[in-house]
């Protein structure tokens, strides 16, 4: 599995395998987007980001598939919740009601149990 984060200045990823609850990291690599790729979450430069990436890629010799891709965004809210143990439906209405004072139009709520 790879996980590969991009925010305005760096491009990272992360190689690596799950066996159980346990990861094992075989590769870290770090690039930069440049100047004005990406700003705010929002990618500027689509062309030079592209080619940034198509490098970095390059370079580092990466798989093309089982990604995971996350894009740093001030549009991403995040928080550390304790809540009972339930069922999945009732926990994402939990999730949910816990990011009332935001205002979205079209909001994407996930989960992950630590």
């Amino acid at each position: 599995m790879t996980s590969v984060y991009i925010s305005n200045e760096n491009i990272q990823a992360v190689t690596g395998s799950r066996s159980g609850s346990r990861v094992k990291i075989s590769r870290i690599a770090c690039g930069e987007t440049g100047d004005g790729c990406v700003i705010g979450g929002v990618i500027t430069d689509e062309a030079a980001l592209r080619d940034r990436i198509a490098s970095f890629w390059a370079v580092n010799r990466l798989p093309r598939s089982g990604l995971d891709l996350v894009v740093e965004s001030s549009s991403v809210s995040t928080k550390l919740l304790e809540l009972p143990n339930v069922r999945g439906s009732y926990l994402m209405n939990l999730v949910k009601e816990s990011f009332n004072e935001f205002d979205a139009e079209e909001a994407v709520y996930d989960y992950a149990v630590i």
